[in-house]
């Protein structure tokens, strides 16, 4: 069993703050404390994968999937978290990232 808890202080630094607590489930000892920022972020570009990998990757050609360039817009928590993903799953010929 997993509960997510999120924080949310708008004038605090980081504003949004939580964590993921996993219990067991068959006597409801608790397991394991986590940052649910890490979590949340690999949860998100996980799924962003498996949907590039749905929508895109099967339908590439040979050609197409030698020559890959993955682009990543921004370099925080979510560029990053995206960037760990994409590279473990997927051999990218280039990578690009871009910031502000």
């Amino acid at each position: 069993m997993c509960v997510k808890t999120i924080t949310s202080f708008p004038e605090s630094s980081p504003a949004i703050d939580g964590a993921v607590s996993l219990f067991n489930s068959n006597n409801g000892r608790l397991l394991l404390i986590a940052d649910a920022k890490e979590i949340t972020a690999r949860r998100t570009a996980t799924a962003s994968f498996l949907a590039t990998q749905l929508l895109a990757f099967k339908k590439w050609k040979n050609e197409q999937k030698e020559n890959a360039i993955l682009t990543i817009l921004g370099c925080g928590v979510q560029g990053r978290a995206h960037l760990d993903v994409f590279t473990q799953l997927f051999k990218w010929n280039k990578v690009k990232k871009k910031k502000r």
